[in-house]
């Protein structure tokens, strides 16, 4: 390279310009991370990972053995000439996502504790969580509305098991697991489209965004999308999760095929 730039017409001043190494300055605009406040968005993510399988399950617990048992004993119609099939599955919605907001408290503080307490025990500072005040505000609301989207689908294709012993459908109720796994996932590049785009889509954002909002900074309009479009499903997945109840609920001795699953969630039809 040397000798090709010697051979080219250039003054010595072109030629000090080609060979002379630029001097780069860098300057951060953001102050560097801090191990220890990696750690503790590690131990939040964490938690908030672990508590929404533990919130997620206890109500697929409930959920399932309620519903079918119900089925089952033949008290549905003794209960529909009381209450509305609408007012049935939003009672079972409503008291089970609040059970399993309680289950999740409960199990967040006495992990909280018992950490904090053996830090202590060990002569260890105890763990500080790097989180704002909004972002666990954020937390809760997309953890709360997520429970209710969660247990909108169980209770409504809860209903659509007769025999929950011999039914090949009942696999179907762990899919609301899958949202918290695909989060998991990407929680290694909190700032990737991957991770972007789970944390609007409204069917993962309840998951996403409380683990994105740990490790980065999200702007305001993309909070607000999420937010915005998980009311949304939420609205339109409770008409259509009453619909599939109203359907399964009624059926006894047969399953609805998923043909009528799909059409009945999907378009709202008028019950007789």
């Amino acid at each position: 390279q040397e000798r090709q730039i010697a051979q080219l017409p250039l003054t010595a001043q072109q030629r000090q310009q080609i060979t002379q190494l630029p001097e780069i300055k860098t300057v951060m605009l953001k102050p560097e991370k801090d191990d220890k406040d990696e750690n503790g968005r590690a131990i939040f993510s964490g938690a908030v990972l672990f508590l929404l399988i533990t919130g997620i399950f206890s109500g697929f617990g409930y959920l399932f053995t309620g519903i079918t048992s119900e089925k089952q004993n033949r008290v549905t119609e003794q209960l529909l000439t009381l209450i509305t099939p609408t007012q049935w599955i939003q009672g079972k919605i409503l008291g089970i996502s609040l059970f399993c907001l309680k289950t999740m408290l409960t199990y967040g503080l006495f992990v909280f504790a018992f950490i904090q307490g053996a830090a202590v025990i060990a002569g260890k500072p105890g763990i500080n969580l790097p989180v704002t005040a909004f972002q666990l505000f954020s937390t809760l609301l997309f953890v709360i509305l997520g429970l209710l989207l969660v247990n909108s689908f169980m209770a409504a294709f809860a209903a659509t098991i007769d025999d929950p012993n011999h039914s090949s459908r009942s696999i179907m109720m762990f899919l609301p697991a899958l949202p918290v796994g695909l989060a998991y996932s990407g929680i290694d590049n909190a700032e990737g489209m991957m991770m972007q785009v789970l944390s609007v889509f409204p069917l993962t954002s309840f998951a996403a965004m409380p683990l994105r909002m740990a490790h980065t900074e999200v702007p305001m309009w993309q909070w607000l999308l999420a937010l915005g479009l998980l009311l949304a499903c939420l609205w339109w997945f409770k008409s259509a999760a009453t619909r599939v109840f109203t359907l399964g609920i009624r059926m006894y001795g047969k399953e609805p095929s998923w043909k009528q699953l799909l059409e009945t969630f999907l378009f709202p039809v008028k019950h007789q």
